[in-house]
């Protein structure tokens, strides 16, 4: 699931403000996140959404994503 964060970070306008963002959270800054989920929840939501025709699942699978981008920020490259 991180992958999906990931692509998006790389593809979006604002990609580098997005790895600055990625670092911040690999170094435990829970603002980079916020920032992130603010930046393209949306985006995951929908795309979770089309997969799974299910609102509530989109919204576990939506948080899913951003709390594995939490823990495994780290392993960002």
């Amino acid at each position: 699931m991180l992958w999906i964060l990931m692509a998006v970070a790389g593809a979006s306008r604002t990609a580098s403000d997005d790895i600055a963002a990625i670092k911040r959270a690999a170094a435990g800054d829970d603002g980079a996140l916020a920032e992130l989920y603010d930046r393209h929840g949306r985006f995951v939501f929908s795309l979770a959404l089309r997969i799974v025709r299910d609102a509530a699942e989109a919204e576990d699978l939506t948080q899913e994503v951003f709390v594995q981008a939490w823990r495994q920020a780290a392993r960002f490259d």
